[in-house]
């Protein structure tokens, strides 16, 4: 989502935090585990025959990325395509599609 100002919500981010110090007269090192969670900028999912497909812009500390998500009989198989290839990936499907007259829902 989009903050009122018009850039990206912020990061959210999952912290845990497990602190070993407490044990009797240790210095013992603090255990610090940051996950990243990535933020959901825009989605839409649709089902084509019996497979499911969510398509996904999302973002996180590396950078915007489209996420491709493809559930069929219980499997899932998902590629990831960085924000600065998504026209290169989008023109060459449309280039593989061209030559073989697919078919196009009006």
């Amino acid at each position: 989502s989009l903050r009122p100002g018009g850039g990206p919500a912020p990061s959210r981010w999952f912290h845990l935090r497990e602190e070993c110090s407490s044990l009797a007269g240790s210095n013992a090192p603090r255990l610090k585990l940051e996950l990243r969670m990535d933020n959901v900028i825009e989605a839409r999912q649709l089902q084509i025959e019996r497979k499911h497909f969510y398509v996904e812009l999302r973002e996180n500390d590396r950078g915007r990325f489209l996420r491709i998500t493809e559930e069929s009989h219980g499997r899932r198989n998902t590629i990831i395509i960085p924000s600065t290839g998504v026209q290169e990936f989008t023109t060459a499907v449309a280039e593989v599609l061209a030559p073989s007259g697919a078919e196009r829902a009006d």
